[in-house]
């Protein structure tokens, strides 16, 4: 079987570095779980006493929320918590596009800021923290299609 092959950026305009790559073990990021999240619309529709049910007038998609899960290591908790704090920081911008590109294939989403947390559901975990590790589970607001369109 293949192997997959991974890569997820987030654009860092306004923190002076141009991208974050996320699945990098190298330099302490590695993606667990990745993806755009579920696809949900805004319907707006109309109800007659006389008619059963309602009828669809108009639909558009809504803002998705796209789960990224990953883990920071570093070779020191000073490291680790610097790569952490570079990551929610990231994550944290008013604005900003995240980049997936599964086996050569790419996304990108203009996204608002996550919502995170470290750890197990916002614990730290004793084990982790003494192989100076974090997990960070994100929820990011996403704008509902991608700027390619294919989604």
């Amino acid at each position: 079987m293949p192997d997959m092959t991974l890569s997820v950026h987030v654009s860092r305009a306004e923190l002076a570095l141009s991208n974050l790559e996320l699945n990098d073990p190298a330099n302490g990021y590695d993606v667990i779980s990745v993806g755009p999240g579920s696809t949900s619309w805004r319907r707006e529709t109309v109800k007659s006493p006389w008619v059963h049910g309602e009828t669809l007038i108009n639909a558009v998609k809504d803002v998705g929320i796209a789960p990224l899960s990953i883990r920071v290591m570093g070779s020191s908790a000073a490291q680790k918590e610097t790569r952490l704090g570079a990551l929610l920081a990231a994550f944290s911008q008013f604005n900003y596009v995240q980049t997936v590109t599964i086996n050569g294939v790419g996304y990108a989403w203009a996204c608002q800021p996550a919502d995170w947390s470290v750890g197990d559901d916002g614990e730290f975990e004793k084990f982790f923290e003494m192989t100076h590790r974090s997990q960070v589970k994100l929820s990011i607001p996403r704008y509902p299609v991608p700027s390619d369109g294919v989604l």
